[in-house]
């Protein structure tokens, strides 16, 4: 049996990460990022963004830390090859709604792609120059084990990047007064495109949601109840 995946949002929130759509696994279990060879929760640890090791069955507790979670399309799929343009064209207004609503400092996305095809603009690693919803955005390198465009030290060090920022700026603090520091820094790594990404992306067949420039922050949406 598969499951939507709940959001774990609230307002005020340090940081939110934002995923493509549950996978399989992830979505017979009912927890984020719990596909085989994804290294999301162990990069969450090692960059210092949690005190703690958490796994999928963890995933509400982020909350604790002033982390939050939710995906640009809520249906589960195999793969996000299998999304689709409607499939943005419905999720991409109700996720601006619901960053609205939950007002984080950061919006993280896990995987250039589930930015690019969401927003319309083509992006590299690391922080961009456009907000959502007032939030500053940070995009990361897909956690998937099928992401093999990066070593793993690679992708950590933009976790870590995106962690010292976190510290500098909006720190987390428990009632003990311990931080969330809990991995191990290593030197950031700079901004990384893969080779050839532009023409992938014209010859993808898949039109963004957005036109390129979209305006996050005035979207509406109509009929819909956001929870």
């Amino acid at each position: 049996m598969h499951r939507e995946l709940p959001d774990y949002l609230r307002p005020g929130l340090r940081l939110v990460f934002v995923g493509f759509n549950p996978g399989e696994r992830s979505s017979r279990i009912g927890h984020y990022y719990a596909g085989r060879g994804n290294q999301f929760w162990n990069f969450l640890y090692e960059s210092g963004l949690v005190p703690q090791r958490l796994g999928p069955e963890d995933d509400a507790r982020l909350l604790e830390f002033g982390l939050g979670l939710t995906d640009v399309v809520k249906r589960w799929s195999r793969s996000s090859s299998e999304l689709r343009a409607a499939d943005y064209r419905r999720g991409v207004p109700v996720l601006a709604q619901k960053l609205r609503a939950s007002a984080p400092r950061v919006v993280a996305f896990n995987g250039k792609l589930a930015y690019e095809r969401s927003s319309g603009r083509r992006a590299r690693l690391g922080w961009q120059r456009t907000r959502i919803a007032g939030a500053r955005v940070f995009v990361l390198p897909s956690t998937s084990g099928r992401n093999g465009s990066l070593t793993r030290t690679a992708k950590l060090a933009y976790f870590q990047r995106l962690a010292r920022w976190l510290q500098r700026n909006v720190p987390w603090r428990a009632a003990d007064g311990s931080s969330a520091a809990g991995g191990q820094d290593r030197p950031a790594e700079g901004p990384v495109m893969a080779k050839g990404r532009n023409a992938r992306f014209r010859a993808s067949g898949v039109r963004p949601a957005f036109s390129p420039s979209p305006r996050w922050t005035t979207v509406a949406v109509e009929g819909k109840r956001v929870s």
